[in-house]
Order: structure tokens, then sequence, then C-alpha cells
């Protein structure tokens, strides 16, 4: 009998073709040769004294969850599409019985075997291919969301050694690294784009009269307006620079993060892997309502500290 693609019953592991299968005569529980000898018998020995035997693992389409954006099939109790990300829903009755026959008539229902299950979260790439510092599968757990598109660009950057790839997203890189929970890079975006704003931030507290006019920095930005219109031009150039910069290294900088977080998970260790793991990885979309947050606390903070900062200095230089 073909045991390939079922579970050993005493490691667990996934039995191949070069593994060596021995069955015990009781209930039929497949094990490796070696597990068994180590052990020295059946690793489901309780089925013995119940009656009970070992079963092949059943796959049928009722034990997928098709998603309603994509039509990727998905295990029943994913909460996410492992594919688009879309929220998956489980429907009832008479409703979940046409959805299944309609996923009998999709092309997905001729593929439901083995090899289909083992690499439908992976995009039909080898889960245990190194990607340079963490296998796909690794990779694939840690992204958990839009892994369609992920997945594709570290595999080229792996087998082409490119390091360039465009993402759109890094046009807003704070909100973009935020949302991936890369606070670094994110606080990063945010001062540089709150740097390159200050020549039109002041030009409009000026013209708004949001500054007094009888302070230093006032008459300053006033009497040299053309001279801040041109920072602002140049600022608004380096800053979209920046932007443009981002988004064809914000893949490359998203791997690095990826494999430096999955090296640490796995050197800490312990009973929380999956912990770790679930906080470390995929996204959080408040991240970026909190960032916003941020970057108008800083906005502020560093034009309160600047006119301060002017202000004292004008003082100190009018001293005899």
């Amino acid at each position: 009998m073909n045991y390939i693609g079922e579970k050993c019953a005493a490691c667990g592991n996934v039995f191949t073709e070069d593994d060596d299968v021995v069955v015990c005569p009781d209930c039929g529980s497949p094990h490796h040769r070696e597990c068994y000898k180590s052990a020295g018998k059946c690793a489901n020995e309780d089925y013995h004294f119940s009656g009970k035997k070992w079963e092949r693992k059943k796959l049928n389409v009722p034990e997928f969850v098709k998603c309603p954006v994509c039509g990727f099939p998905n295990y029943k109790g994913e909460e996410k599409c492992v594919r688009c990300g879309n929220a998956l829903v489980e429907k009832s009755g008479s409703e979940s019985a046409d959805t299944e026959e309609e996923n009998l008539q999709e092309p997905f229902s001729g593929l439901f075997d083995e090899e289909f299950v083992e690499a439908k979260p992976y995009l039909g790439f080898d889960p245990d291919e190194d990607l340079g510092g963490a296998t796909i599968k690794e990779v694939s757990d840690f992204v958990k969301t839009n892994t369609i598109y992920y997945l594709p660009v570290f595999k080229k950057m792996k087998d082409f050694g490119s390091k360039l790839s465009f993402n759109v997203t890094c046009l807003f890189p704070s909100l973009f690294f935020a949302n991936r929970k890369m606070w670094g890079w994110a606080i990063l975006a945010v001062f540089l784009s709150v740097i390159f704003a200050i020549p039109e931030a002041l030009i409009y507290m000026v013209e708004s009269s949001a500054l007094p006019e009888q302070s230093s920095l006032y008459h300053l930005v006033e009497s040299n307006m053309a001279l801040f219109e041109k920072l602002g031009i140049i600022c608004n150039a380096a800053d979209f620079v920046v932007r443009l910069l981002f988004c064809f290294f914000g893949n490359r900088i998203y791997f690095k993060y990826i494999v430096r977080s999955l090296k640490k998970i796995k050197n800490d260790g312990g009973n929380f892997m999956a912990q770790k793991l679930a906080s470390m990885g995929g996204i959080n979309p408040t991240n970026m309502i909190v960032i916003t947050l941020i970057k108008a606390g800083v906005a502020l903070g560093i034009t309160m500290l600047g006119i301060y900062l002017f202000e004292m200095l004008n003082l100190i230089a009018a001293l005899p």
C-alpha cells in the first residue's frame, strides 16, 4: 500500500517515496521503520484495546472553504484567505450546500489531492526551500496576508539575486512599515517626511498668520519668501525621490526584517513561538492610525521646538 503523504504515527512527519515504512499488524498504523524500532511498540497502542483501526486522512471538498474574493480553497477554520488575505465567512444551511456544489464545478475540484493540499499555502513552491535565511514555509507563516504577492517576489530575489522590485504601497512608507510592524523604518520615514515639509510649513504659517508677526522667525521667512519657496520645491523633489527609493527597496527591507525576526523567534525558542510569530508577523491596520498620530505629534513638536530655539538664539545674539 502507498503511504506517501500520510504521517508517521510516532514522529508525525510525512512519508516520502524514500522512507522505509512498517505497519502495525493490529491496528494498521504506519511508522518509519526506525521510529517503530526505537519505540519497540506501536505509537497507537491504545487503538489495540478499543478495537479502533488506523484510517487514511480524508480529503474532500467540504473540508475547504472557497474565498469569496479570489476563489482560492482554504482549510475550514482559517479566518483569512492564505492567498489574498480576505476574511473568510463560512456559510450555513442550504447556502453552504450550494457553495460546496459550486466548488465541485471549479477547476480546483480535481486538485484536492495530497500534493495540492501540502503546496496550497505556498503557491506551488517547495515549502522547505531556503530563501536565504528562512524557508518558504516560515516566510509564508510570518507574512500571513498577501503571500500571493510576496512569495514570488522573495523567490525571485533569491533565484536571480535581484534587490529591486516595485511596491506601490511604499509611496506611503510610514503607513506601509507601520502596518507590517516595522516600527524603526516607520519612525525614520516619519522624520524624513516631516523634515522635507518644513519649508512649506513655514510658508503656510506666515501666510495664515499662524506665526506671531512680531516673532523673528516670521520676519525671516517673510523677507526671504522666494528662497523658502525654492527650498520647498527642492524638499518636495527630495521627498518624492525618497518615496521612490522605498518603493524599489521596500520589499527587500521587508524580507530582511522577516529573516531577522524569524531568527530571533527561533533563538528565543520556548513554548510561545506561535504567539511570538503572531505578534511580530502579519499586519496590523491599527498601526497606520498610530503612526499618523505620531507623525502629527512629531511635526508639532519639531515646529514648536524650532520656533523656541530660533527665538532664543535671536535673544542671545541681541545681548550686549
